[in-house]
């Protein structure tokens, strides 16, 4: 048979901080109204990246109302007039 197992309850002041360690450091914060954040990278790559770093940048506008930002996938016809591939981060506000 098993043994029975004797839990030990101990009181914890803090629950330990979640670690987060972003695969993107975007610099979200110093950049200006009218600019853009290049991160070029191949069309796959690109969408498979592309939901993380629209909650980054979500998680970012939540933080600080006064800034507006909006994410694109820069991919076909759009990626020919830019001249890059990959995803934009625009700071519309």
């Amino acid at each position: 048979m098993n043994k029975p197992i004797k839990p030990v309850v101990v009181k914890s002041e803090q629950p330990p901080k979640k670690r987060t360690s972003w695969k993107w450091n975007l610099p979200l914060e110093s950049i200006k109204k009218g600019e853009l954040i290049k991160l070029e990278m191949p069309e796959d790559d690109a969408r498979d990246s592309g939901s993380t770093i629209r909650t980054i940048v979500h998680r970012f506008g939540k933080k600080n109302p006064s800034k507006k930002f909006t994410v694109r996938l820069v991919v076909r016809e759009l990626a020919e007039e830019l001249e890059w591939e990959g995803i934009g981060i625009w700071r519309i506000r």
